[in-house]
């Protein structure tokens, strides 16, 4: 209980870091047309903000992961022989006198076998992590698109109702002089 606190207390606060910086790289116009659509501010988190940034979040998983995993100085004050870590483990195969060197590369081949299956099944979403913000960017593009498209179509609406409201004025005026 005590290495898993010891661990949170390290690795928390860079991960807590690490996501507020992804979650503001979320553009905010997610969030506004998930409330639009009829999202409670629940639901916009849930269903928009979190998928959206899925990638930042398992980039610190892994990130967690990996330090807890390779973890050796709490852990070689906190835990006795039953209560090792694998880390802690692999000291074991060196003795005042000598080092079993098979025993060693045998036994960190098996202990990195997890970090590197967790890797292979997760880097789909780590390549997203790292590129996510240029797909964000491009969102972002995509919205002040729209916008200026909106903008011109206003002023292009109002420069047609002018010239209908002045050719139906001279019209007048012309129905008027005959």
């Amino acid at each position: 209980g005590g290495l898993v606190r010891t661990c949170l207390t390290f690795s928390l606060p860079f991960s807590i870091w690490m996501l507020i910086g992804y979650f503001e790289s979320v553009p905010r116009e997610l969030d506004e047309a998930a409330t639009v659509d009829g999202c409670g501010p629940l639901g916009a988190l849930f269903r928009v903000v979190v998928p959206a940034a899925t990638p930042g979040i398992v980039a610190v998983g892994v990130y967690s992961f990996m330090t807890a995993w390779g973890e050796v100085l709490f852990a070689s004050v906190m835990t006795n022989d039953t209560t090792r870590t694998l880390s802690i483990g692999l000291q074991s195969y060196a003795t005042q006198n000598d080092v079993y060197w098979n025993q060693v590369m045998a036994a960190s081949l098996v202990v990195s076998v997890p970090v590197v299956a967790g890797f292979l099944l997760l880097q789909r979403h780590l390549v997203l992590a790292r590129f996510g913000d240029l797909r964000f960017e491009a969102a972002h593009l995509g919205l002040q698109r729209l916008r200026r498209l909106l903008r011109l179509t206003r002023q292009h609406t109002r420069f047609l109702h002018e010239r209908v409201v002045g050719l139906l004025a001279a019209r007048q005026l012309a129905g008027q002089a005959v």
